[in-house]
């Protein structure tokens, strides 16, 4: 039987909840979490246990040297063990002795992680938003354009199909930030 194995699952920047839900449930088939990933996650095979998963999100430019073992000894003094690192997420399993069942016990934690989120998210939106009016400008200013060489044509198909997923890109990010905001305000 093979012992490890890739499952391949893409959540998007609200869901923390529902991906530690996801992972608690493999841990109950007997699946656990040796190496997150952005969209595929590695699994060893064992014993069924009820493992609780926590996530958070840190910007990577602030957990480096000093900063970033203060960080995982705090966890770790606390019952938890970093599993690992996705892009800005960390990922934690408590152990069986685990001194909280959730590795931000106060409001305030909350609010600053999910602020953490939300800024990176509004950089990351900003970007898309100013994208998007770049390909839309120059798809309105190849349409305007007669003849041309064959790479003018080229691109006037390829500008309208690009605008479109721009503007989905923007949408999205726009979605998961208002998601995002709301958990914030229900913080209080």
């Amino acid at each position: 039987m093979n012992r490890t194995k890739t499952f391949w699952r893409f959540f998007l920047a609200h869901q923390d909840a529902q991906q530690e839900a996801w992972l608690e449930a493999q841990a109950r088939r007997g699946w656990h979490l040796v190496k997150p990933g952005l969209f595929g996650f590695r699994f060893e095979a064992g014993e069924p246990r009820e493992d609780r998963y926590r996530l958070d999100f840190q910007t990577t430019s602030t957990l480096t040297g000093q900063a970033r073992l203060d960080y995982l000894a705090l966890f770790r003094d606390g019952g938890w063990d970093c599993l690992g690192q996705a892009g800005n997420r960390c990922y934690f399993r408590a152990r069986p002795g685990a001194l909280s069942p959730e590795i931000h016990t106060d409001p305030e934690s909350r609010k600053a992680r999910i602020r953490r989120e939300l800024r990176v998210l509004g950089a990351v939106g900003g970007l898309q938003v100013w994208n998007t009016f770049q390909v839309g400008a120059r798809m309105s200013r190849a349409s305007w354009q007669e003849g041309g060489s064959a790479a003018h044509r080229t691109l006037g198909w390829l500008f309208p199909p690009l605008f479109v997923l721009s503007a989905l890109t923007v949408l999205l990010l726009g979605w998961c930030s208002w998601k995002l905001w709301r958990a914030l305000r229900a913080e209080g």
